[in-house]
C-alpha cells in the first residue's frame, strides 16, 4: 500500500504539472486514476477524472495521422468507463453520463466536431476559430530538454502563458450565442432532447461494477446489474466463435446460445423491464432501443440476447427494435444527416434525378491474395445471385449502378452521389490499427494487370463528407469487429466509418457471416423497404433489418451465428 501511495503521489505531481504538453499530463492523470481507484478513494478518483475528461479538448491531434490518434487515444483507455463506475456509486448519473459521453469515441467525436462545433465556429468568427487552433498547435508543442536554466525557465513560462491563454480562449468562445458547448459535448438534458422516440441503453461494465443507464426524453433511469460481472464478460468476450470445420458448428452454436441466455438473464432482461414499465397506454408497437457498449461492453450482442427456443419471446428480438450508435453525439449527427438528406430527396424530382437518386452495389464474387496471405480469401459464390436480386428489386425504384470487382477509387466515386450503397464481398479487420480495417476489393497493379487486393479503410470512408447519403449495407464480414483492446470504446470499425461519412443508416456484421444467410437477408431487407417506402428518418429501416433477420433465424433458432450477426446503427 506503502508503495501505491508513493507512486499516486509522483504522478500527481506530474498531473499537476502546467507547463507540461497535455498529453502527458492525461497520461499520468489516467495512471493515477487506476492507483486511486485501488484504493478506494473515490472522491479523489472522480475528481481527478473529471478533470481529465475537462482536459481532453486541449489534447491537439489534428495534425497526427490516424494511427498517432489512435496511440495518443489508447493512453487514457478505461478513464471515461471508470469515471463513470464511480459517478453511478456516488448517484450522480446525469454527470456519469456526461463524462462518458465526453471521453469515449473521441476521434469519432473530434471529426464530428471538425464538421461542427469548429467549421461553425470558423464560419460565424473566422478570427476567433484561428486564434483557437493556434493555441492548441501552443500547447501541444513539444518542449526541448536543455541545459541552459534561464532558456528553459523562459520555456515554460511562455507554455503556461499559452495554456493560460488557451483556457481564456476557450471560455471567450462558449460565451459567443451558440456557441456555449463548444468542445464540451453535450449535456444530460440535450442528449434526451435527440430522443423523439424510444431509449438510449448505456452498458458500462467496470472492474468496479457494472450498470445499465436508460436514457429517455422525460427521464435518466440506472439500474445496478451486480450479475453482470466484469469476470464473466472477459471469459465470454475472449471466446472464438468462427469455425470452418463442419462437425464444430453445433457445439459453438450451442455455447453461443447459452451466451445470449446469460446476457439476457444478467442484463437485457432487466432493461426491458424498466422500458415496459415508463411506456405509456398510447405506445404502439415494440418499444425502439438505441445500445451504446462502454468498457468491457463495447461489442457485447445485446439485439441478440435471450432464449432462442419455438414459442419463446424471452428476447431482445421479440421484445424491442434495437440499434446502436457509437455515441449520443453520433446519433444526433445520425438524425441531422437523415433530415437533410430527407429534404433534399422532397425538394427534387426523385424520379428524374438520376444523380442523386443512385444505388451502388459493389460485388466481390472472387478476391485477389494480399501482401501477407498464404492464399486468396475464399469465393463468394452467392454474391452474383444476391446482386441479381437486389437489381431485379431496385432498378424500377432508382438509378443502380453495378460494379463487380471494382477498385476503391472507382467505389469512393460513386458514394459521393449515392442514396444507398450496397457492398457483398469480404471485409478485413486490422487489430493493431482499426483505422485500417476494411472491405476487400481490387485494383491492377499497371500495364501486367496484376490484380492486388485494393482496401477500401475505415479512415478512406470517415473522410467523406456526404450529402445524399442514407442507407450502406455492409454485406460483408467483420464489418463491426474492433479487437484492439485499448481502443474498443473508439468504436472504430467499418460502420462507423460510414456513419461518419453521411450514411444515416448502417447495416453490418458482428462476425463472419455465411454467403447464404447474407443473401437472404439483404433480399428481404430491401423488399420490405422499397415496399414501405418510408422516410429515412423514421424507424422503418431498423425494423426492416430485425423482420429481415427474424425471418431467416425462423428457419433454425439453433443457430445463431448463422443470423444473429447483423445489425443496425443509427436512426
Amino acid at each position: 500500500m506503502a508503495y501505491l501511495k508513493e507512486a499516486s503521489s509522483a504522478l500527481q505531481d506530474a498531473w499537476h504539472c502546467q507547463s507540461a504538453v497535455p498529453f502527458y499530463r492525461i497520461r499520468a492523470g489516467a495512471l493515477c486514476l487506476d492507483l486511486l481507484a485501488r484504493q478506494h478513494k473515490t472522491s479523489a478518483a472522480i475528481q481527478l477524472g473529471k478533470s481529465i475528461i475537462d482536459l481532453l479538448p486541449s489534447v491537439n491531434t489534428k495534425f497526427l495521422d490516424r494511427a498517432d490518434q489512435q496511440f495518443v487515444v489508447s493512453t487514457f483507455a478505461g478513464v471515461a468507463s471508470n469515471l463513470c463506475s464511480f459517478l453511478l456509486s456516488a448517484n450522480r448519473s446525469s454527470e456519469a453520463l456526461e463524462c462518458l459521453e465526453q471521453g469515449r469515441a473521441v476521434i469519432i467525436s473530434r471529426l464530428l466536431d471538425d464538421r461542427s462545433d469548429l467549421s461553425s465556429l470558423r464560419q460565424d468568427h473566422p478570427r476567433l476559430a484561428d486564434r483557437y487552433q493556434s493555441l492548441v498547435e501552443k500547447v501541444n508543442a513539444p518542449t526541448r530538454q536543455t541545459t541552459l536554466g534561464m532558456i528553459e525557465t523562459l520555456i515554460r513560462k511562455r507554455q503556461q502563458e499559452a495554456v493560460a491563454e488557451l483556457d481564456t480562449c476557450l471560455k471567450e468562445i462558449r460565451c459567443v450565442p451558440g456557441h456555449e458547448q463548444f468542445m464540451l459535448g453535450q449535456t444530460a438534458t440535450e442528449m434526451q432532447e435527440c430522443i423523439t422516440e424510444g431509449s438510449i441503453v448505456v452498458i458500462n461494465i467496470t472492474d468496479f461494477r457494472s450498470d445499465a443507464i436508460v436514457v429517455s426524453n422525460n427521464s435518466i433511469q440506472t439500474i445496478a446489474l451486480p450479475e453482470l460481472s466484469a469476470s464473466e464478460t472477459r471469459a465470454w468476450a475472449s471466446k472464438d466463435w468462427s469455425t470452418k470445420k463442419r462437425s464444430e458448428q453445433r457445439g459453438r452454436n450451442d455455447e453461443f446460445l447459452d451466451y445470449l441466455s446469460w446476457l439476457w438473464n444478467v442484463c437485457v432482461k432487466h432493461i426491458i423491464a424498466e422500458i415496459s414499465a415508463s411506456q405509456t397506454n398510447s405506445s404502439k408497437g415494440l418499444p425502439r432501443v438505441w445500445w451504446i457498449g462502454s468498457g468491457l461492453a463495447s461489442s457485447m450482442p445485446f439485439h441478440a440476447a435471450g432464449v432462442h427456443t419455438r414459442g419463446s419471446n424471452e428476447n431482445a428480438y421479440c421484445r424491442m427494435i434495437s440499434s446502436y450508435t457509437p455515441s449520443i453525439k453520433a446519433l444526433g449527427y445520425a438524425q441531422k444527416q437523415a433530415k437533410r438528406a430527407q429534404e433534399e430527396l422532397v425538394a427534387q424530382d426523385a424520379d428524374t434525378d438520376t444523380e442523386t437518386n443512385t444505388m451502388l452495389i459493389a460485388a466481390m464474387p472472387t478476391s485477389p491474395k494480399g501482401p501477407d496471405d498464404k492464399k486468396a480469401p475464399k469465393k463468394l459464390p452467392g454474391v452474383e445471385k444476391e446482386m441479381r436480386e437486389i437489381l431485379n428489386l431496385t432498378s424500377s425504384h432508382m438509378h443502380t449502378i453495378a460494379l463487380t470487382h471494382p477498385s476503391a477509387d472507382q467505389v469512393l466515386e460513386v458514394l459521393k452521389t449515392c442514396r444507398i450503397a450496397h457492398f457483398a464481398c469480404h471485409g478485413t479487420s486490422d487489430y493493431s490499427d482499426p483505422s485500417n480495417s476494411g472491405l476487400i476489393l481490387q485494383k491492377s497493379t499497371g500495364p501486367s494487370e496484376a490484380l492486388v487486393q485494393d482496401r477500401l479503410t475505415v479512415q478512406r470512408v470517415s473522410d467523406l463528407r456526404l450529402r445524399h447519403a442514407q442507407i450502406a449495407y455492409l454485406s460483408a464480414c467483420s464489418t463491426m469487429e474492433n479487437k484492439a483492446a485499448r481502443l474498443s470504446d473508439e468504436v472504430i470499425h467499418l460502420v462507423s466509418g460510414f456513419q461518419v461519412a453521411g450514411f444515416p443508416h448502417v447495416v453490418g456484421c458482428l462476425w463472419p457471416a455465411g454467403d447464404s444467410e447474407c443473401g437472404k437477408v439483404s433480399k428481404r431487407f430491401y423488399s420490405l423497404v422499397l415496399q414501405r417506402k418510408q422516410s429515412v428518418t423514421s424507424n422503418e429501416v431498423a425494423s426492416a433489418l430485425q423482420e429481415a433477420v427474424m425471418s431467416v433465424r425462423a428457419e433454425d433458432l439453433s443457430m445463431p451465428l448463422n443470423w444473429a450477426q447483423f445489425v443496425h446503427y443509427g436512426v
